[in-house]
């Protein structure tokens, strides 16, 4: 019987034995988990996907640029113009251009403005929480006010001075001990100092009015020029952080050209402080030629870039307030600048 258990047993351990012995996978086969061979002219999934993404997608155009600034594509209209025109060509920027925001952390309680209207030098902007500050301010306007400190202190001079006078007289007719002479002497030039201290304090508190109203303006924001608002990103209850920006004010009239002229050029033309140019800009026109405006010649950089060019700015009158950032195309005269034609003009009017 036990023989027959133990025979038993062999066999069974023995078909085990036989069936994990089963031949390993392929290597590429489901099994081994790496994929198998793709067919030709077949295609994954994933490539499908990315024929879907953009391969069969024509690449887009990217917009034209000169220099750092991307400009709408030119039309067929501006490129008959600027062909027959000639010149150099490059984008407008405004004259003057601030990015403004508080000095400290803020929480915003009114805007004064909004986006495209015209703006005052000085003009309040945006405003601050500053109900705390401007009561301050009232305050210190009240204690530099207070002159009764300092009259007090020239009444009690004035009566040391009229105590040690009948002193002085006393002492001469022997009247009066030394020692209460020289207590009236101390007196009076205690008063003295007291009357001095009483001044200066005064003035103090006159300087601390200049400091609470700085501290008024930390909680406004001015415009520094005339000028557009351009941008505003902020809203009454917002609160901002350190610099951060909260308006933008732009000043188009006159309009700026900063374009670089190949060194070559700049000494054959002469360039300098007052060249004129002529300015062709990309705007609608009724003339054949286009909107042409007289410029000068603001500045020209005294060092070459590694381009071998120099970076010259072009003023021009903006009048009609034509947007900043539109093409333009610059020509110089290098026989005309500026003061030659004031001598000149002095010259026939003399």
């Amino acid at each position: 019987m036990m023989m027959t258990t133990k025979l038993t047993l062999v066999c069974v351990v023995g078909l085990i034995l036989l069936a994990g012995a089963a031949p390993a996978p392929l290597a590429g086969s489901v099994a081994s988990g790496a994929a198998s061979p793709a067919k030709p002219g077949s295609s994954t999934r994933a490539e499908g996907n990315e024929k879907l993404a953009g391969g069969s997608k024509p690449a887009a155009t990217p917009s034209p640029q000169i220099g750092s600034v991307r400009v709408p594509p030119a039309s067929e209209r501006w490129n008959t113009r600027a062909k027959a025109f000639g010149g150099i060509e490059w984008v407008s920027r405004p004259s003057r251009d601030a990015v403004m925001g508080f000095t400290q952390p803020m929480e915003v309680e009114k805007v004064e403005v909004v986006g495209g209207q015209a703006v005052k030098r000085d003009q309040i902007l945006v405003r601050g929480r500053e109900g705390e500050a401007l009561a301050a301010l009232q305050v210190q306007k009240i204690r530099g006010s207070n002159r009764g400190p300092v009259d007090a202190a020239k009444a009690n001079a004035e009566l040391a001075q009229i105590r040690f006078d009948a002193a002085k007289k006393a002492q001469a007719d022997v009247a009066m001990s030394p020692y209460e002479f020289q207590e009236r002497r101390l007196a009076l030039e205690s008063a003295m100092a007291s009357l001095v201290n009483a001044q200066a304090e005064f003035k103090q508190e006159q300087e601390r009015i200049k400091q609470a109203e700085e501290t008024v303006e930390r909680y406004r924001v001015r415009a520094r020029f005339d000028g557009i608002v351009d941008l505003v990103v902020a809203e009454a209850g917002q609160t901002t952080d350190i610099q951060q920006p909260v308006i933008r004010v732009v000043s188009i009239d006159p309009l700026w050209i900063e374009l670089p002229v190949p060194t070559e050029d700049t000494l054959r033309l002469n360039l300098a402080t007052g060249t004129v140019a002529s300015v062709l800009l990309d705007v609608p026109s009724d003339k054949p030629e286009g909107e042409i405006l007289p410029g000068k010649v603001l500045y020209v950089n005294p060092v070459v870039d590694a381009a071998g060019t120099r970076r010259v700015r072009i003023e021009l009158p903006n009048t009609k307030l034509w947007p900043a950032g539109t093409r333009a195309r610059v020509k110089f005269d290098s026989a005309k600048s500026e003061p030659a034609q004031a001598k000149a003009a002095t010259k026939e009017g003399a």
